[in-house]
């Protein structure tokens, strides 16, 4: 018995590599397309998708819910409340695009022009879009709002009269002397120095702040959960954008390998080569399992090389026995998808075309084209019912976002669920007399 499956498995992947269009797509296709949106992630400039940032709130003061009330007010922004552990785990796992960590002190000198401004610390998820750079100007368009409150409830405020705007002139003792105490925070103006003309007002990343500012932004770089005493003991989150597109180029490895071996089922119906098998002293069954065996092997064999090309692009494999136990159920829950396209008509041509249809469908929906946060949130819901996106997530899981085990349970019970459910249906359809 146990050589019959292994003689039709051999076969089946034999017939596999003889076919060059079906090899093109099953394994060259997903290459050029890892390649490709790897070059693409690389400089992307597509408009910013809406940010989902947590925000840790260790100040408890006015102005550091006021920081929160006006993130609500920003664009394409949606801010949650959370812990530092919860937001740690929830940029780490995807949930959260970034966070944003408000230190005690804060509200002291927030919203005020001073030389030793307030520092928030931010983290953005590897794979968002420009994280770093656009949580940083959200932090920056909240701090003018909190300046502009601070100015129009400040004494200094009450003391400019519309009398001395239009004349010109500026309320007595508003500038901080060299022989004064400075006034309170909410009250002094400090005045900056001047620039020369080709200054730039802003510092470069490698320059520090030496003129006033409304805000010190510290960007934590890593992906891994920290403590909140270890904020200089950080590693950085992905080294290369591959790690971004590679994901996406497996996936489309399994693609290919499902329209394929589908096909090849109704193929061989056709050609009267399942009759003959049925014709041997086999058990129905055992010619299906042949075939999911071939496709498993070949679904295991792409991934495995994909995984090593992408580690010549900066891929790294964090974890390589979660890495193994995502593989193997990747290549149950395709094969069980695999049997369930295949009764999708009874000709070779409708089948494929059936295939490649919804599997392009669940890749669009799933995240499979372009990461699933650029994708608008009806169709962000109904990726979360997909088999796509959540292969994504257990890839990434054991590639860098360095899941532990309890944190790929989901996406593994998610895929045997898919792959179950499709493969009971997919045989019982397929073994009537009447398909």
């Amino acid at each position: 018995m146990t050589k019959a499956i292994i003689a039709m498995a051999v076969k089946d992947i034999t017939l596999l590599l003889r076919d060059k269009m079906s090899m093109f797509f099953v394994l060259i296709f997903p290459i050029m397309f890892g390649l490709f949106t790897g070059v693409v992630f690389t400089g992307l400039t597509k408009s910013p998708p809406a940010m989902t940032i947590g925000v840790i709130d260790e100040d408890r003061s006015f102005y550091s819910q006021k920081f929160i009330q006006e993130m609500h007010e920003v664009r394409s922004t949606q801010p949650r409340e959370a812990d530092i552990k919860e937001a740690e785990d929830s940029v780490r796992t995807g949930k959260f695009q970034g966070y944003i960590r408000i230190p005690a002190g804060f509200g002291e000198t927030a919203g005020t022009i001073a030389p030793n401004p307030p520092k928030v610390f931010i983290k953005s998820d590897p794979a968002s879009y420009a994280g770093d750079e656009r949580i940083s100007a959200i932090v920056y368009e909240v701090m003018i709002a909190l300046a502009s409150e601070r100015f129009s409830t400040s004494p200094l405020c009450k003391m400019m009269s519309s009398h001395q705007l239009h004349s010109g002139q500026s309320p007595p003792n508003l500038l901080v002397q060299p022989d004064q105490q400075p006034a309170p925070a909410a009250d002094r103006v400090i005045e900056p120095e001047p620039l020369d003309e080709n200054e730039s007002t802003f510092p470069t990343k490698d320059e520090s702040y030496r003129k006033v500012a409304l805000i010190d932004i510290e960007v934590v770089h890593t992906a891994d959960r920290v403590a909140l005493d270890q904020w200089d003991a950080l590693i950085s989150g992905t080294s290369s954008p591959f790690e971004i597109s590679f994901p996406l180029a497996m996936i489309w490895g399994i693609v290919g390998c499902v329209a394929s071996f589908a096909a090849s089922l109704v193929r061989e119906k056709e050609q009267g080569t399942y009759l003959r098998l049925r014709s041997a002293p086999l058990r129905p069954g055992l010619i299906l399992v042949g075939k999911a065996v071939a496709m498993f092997v070949s679904v295991v064999a792409i991934l495995a090389l994909l995984i090593l090309l992408g580690t010549l692009f900066g891929v790294r494999v964090t974890s390589i026995p979660k890495m193994a136990i995502v593989i193997i159920m990747l290549g149950y829950c395709f094969v069980g998808i695999m049997m369930l396209l295949s009764i999708f008509g009874k000709t070779e041509q409708a089948v494929s075309g059936a295939a490649w249809a919804i599997l392009l469908v669940l890749a669009m929906f799933g995240g499979g084209m372009v990461p699933i946060e650029f994708l608008p949130e009806w169709m962000q819901n109904i990726g979360s019912v997909t088999p796509v996106k959540w292969s994504i997530i257990a890839i990434e899981g054991a590639l860098w976002r360095k899941f532990t085990y309890v944190e790929l349970l989901w996406p593994l019970l998610f895929l045997f669920s898919w792959g179950t459910v499709c493969l009971i249906v997919g045989v019982r359809i397929f073994q009537r007399p009447s398909h």
